[in-house]
């Protein structure tokens, strides 16, 4: 007799539960799901120990008949599809017909359902997956599902739970990010009795928006590209979190955790926020339904796009024009109760001007907010030369710009705001193939180890891309002969190794765009004033000047501050004179 057999029904209902009912949130979610397709109109959750001794999901949808619902409970029944070809065009949320037996498969699930025209309901009753009892009752029309002791029969799941509250967080951001997409419909949902959220339906995305995203100023992102069309609203850079939880990306409707998908949004702010902090927002992405693969994982939060490379480019896109528009960044004073009141001493250089020329040329662009639309009557933020209308007190420590508005003391970091005015320049330079380049009169000798020296090989490409013209000398040494015009000479021996720094940290799959924008706010950083460098009145002028003309004066290429604004309130709250 042969070692390989056919599963039981048991068995593979187990397997398949396995991969779809991760969690109670996943049942929350497959549930909620089921009632959106039906119709509904409001769709109530209802929790007890975090999911795990009921998750409740009623809805005022179409209902179904008994032998529908019977059918809802066999694995692959569904009506969402009927062919293969239905696989290319799927508009609901469900289509598998897997989710209802799998929960069934693994708790003790009760269905109450009426259609419209019906005049009793059904209720079906299971036990880990055995059919326990059908009868017909009065309810009215729509569907309740009571999933009990989830995973009572697989203790071996159990094991892996996390603890109440951890369960709930999750599915507290499963019923959020459902309720986003589907501002028409009202959501309750209710833990022990107390009501955790409660959405009312029929409202506009941006009142939906406002009770999710309390606090978060959010600006409006559209784009169409060729065929993908993608709008939402996103936090500006200073609104960002430690983890990707207040950031929902939905496809055609349809909420997705997909990496691909986050990436491209985390990189389009790669440069204006810190490393390891991510924005918030939420974005639709609308693609012809042929044009998207759903069907990728169990619990379909992938997706897997025909053309992806055009998808990326569409939302980096998008994106980007919107962290054009969107007004300067100010950082809040990092002051918290107790003041410590500073005398500056020497330090502080009030006026103190050399008589410098300044050293920048222009290039600038100015968003149009024409075709943008806010909620409550806001219009976005154009430029209008903030900076440039500061007027400029001094000098502080060697590192610090001060300068006064008509509201209050404005602090800019000297070298991050000069690193973002040389970064746009060289990027701009670059692609328009204009990057100056000067060649050194007496040659730089940069000694690599034997690992350094096969990396700066291996990327020769971006290297001399940068106008670095080099040639190997020996023992893993390089003769550097041409070098950026922008870059001071002394530096190039330092450029070039964190230039290899930066290479090996992306490593090996990231595009060249990527790798070059990390090139260019490296060789931005080290053409730039440093700490303790001495600024004259025209340079000020000039690095606030040029700052007013880039595309980000909100922060440096690497995502710290430009700026900070201090009112006079918070200096007359600091003093104690309010």
């Amino acid at each position: 007799m042969g070692k390989i057999k056919v599963l039981p029904d048991e068995v593979a209902c187990r397997i398949a539960a396995g991969e779809i009912v991760e969690r109670p949130a996943s049942v929350v979610k497959e549930l909620v799901e089921n009632s959106i397709d039906a119709l509904s109109d409001h769709i109530r959750i209802e929790l007890r120990g975090g999911g795990r001794r009921l998750i409740a999901v009623t809805d005022d949808g179409e209902g179904m008949k008994r032998d529908d619902a019977l059918l809802a409970l066999e694995r692959h029944a569904t009506s969402k599809i009927q062919s293969v070809e239905d696989l290319f065009s799927i508009e609901t949320l469900g289509f598998r017909g897997e989710a209802l037996p799998s929960i069934a498969a693994v708790s003790r699930l009760r269905l109450i359902t009426k259609a419209k025209d019906e005049i009793l309901g059904v209720r079906i009753s299971v036990d880990g997956g055995i059919l326990k009892g059908v009868e017909e009752i009065g309810c009215p029309q729509g569907t309740r599902i009571e999933v009990r002791d989830l995973f009572y029969n697989t203790p071996a799941r159990l094991k892996f739970m996390k603890s109440k509250n951890t369960e709930l967080s999750n599915i507290i951001d499963t019923v959020q990010r459902e309720a986003l997409c589907y501002p028409d419909i009202g959501f309750d949902l209710i833990h022990e009795g107390k009501v955790l959220l409660h959405f009312r339906g029929g409202v506009a995305l941006e009142e939906r928006l406002a009770e999710v995203f309390p606090g978060v100023e959010l600006f409006p992102v559209v784009g169409e590209y060729d065929g993908v069309k993608i709008h939402g609203f996103m936090g500006k850079p200073d609104y960002t979190a430690t983890t990707t939880h207040k950031l929902y990306i939905y496809v055609n409707r349809r909420p997705v955790r997909d990496r691909f998908l986050l990436r491209a949004v985390v990189d389009s702010y790669g440069r204006v926020i810190d490393k390891g902090k991510f924005p918030q927002g939420v974005l639709f992405l609308e693609v012809p339904p042929e044009e998207v693969d759903v069907n990728v994982h169990p619990t379909k939060t992938e997706v897997r796009f025909r053309h992806a490379e055009l998808v990326r480019s569409s939302v980096l896109d998008s994106i980007t024009q919107m962290l054009g528009c969107v007004p300067w960044i100010t950082a809040k004073p990092a002051y918290e109760g107790k003041v410590e009141v500073l005398s500056f001493g020497n330090e502080f250089k009030p006026d103190k001007c050399l008589n410098k020329t300044p050293f920048y040329q222009k290039s600038y662009r100015v968003c149009d907010n024409k075709d943008f639309s806010f909620p409550s009557g806001k219009t976005l933020f154009k430029r209008d030369g903030f900076f440039s209308s500061l007027e400029i007190v001094g000098q502080l420590g060697g590192l610090y710009i001060v300068t006064a508005s008509e509201r209050g003391m404005v602090i800019i970091d000297q070298h991050a705001a000069h690193e973002r005015v040389n970064f746009e320049k060289i990027k701009k330079s670059y692609v328009q193939g204009k990057l100056e380049t000067q060649e050194l009169l007496i040659p730089q000798l940069v000694e690599f180890s034997p690992g350094e020296a096969q990396l700066f090989i291996e990327n020769k490409e971006y290297i001399e891309s940068l106008g670095i013209a080099f040639e190997e000398f020996e023992n893993g040494s390089f003769l550097i002969r041409r070098i950026p015009a922008v870059l001071p000479p002394e530096e190039v021996g330092k450029l070039i190794k964190d230039m290899l720094y930066e290479v090996e940290l992306l490593g090996r799959g990231n595009g060249f765009e990527e790798t070059m924008d990390r090139l260019f706010s490296t060789l931005a950083c080290h053409a730039s004033v440093r700490k303790g460098d001495e600024l004259g009145r025209e340079e000020i002028k000039a690095i606030l000047k040029e700052l007013d003309l880039t595309d980000f004066p909100h922060s440096c290429p690497h995502g710290r501050p430009v700026s900070i604004r201090i009112s006079f309130e918070e200096l007359s709250r600091m003093f104690k004179r309010t």
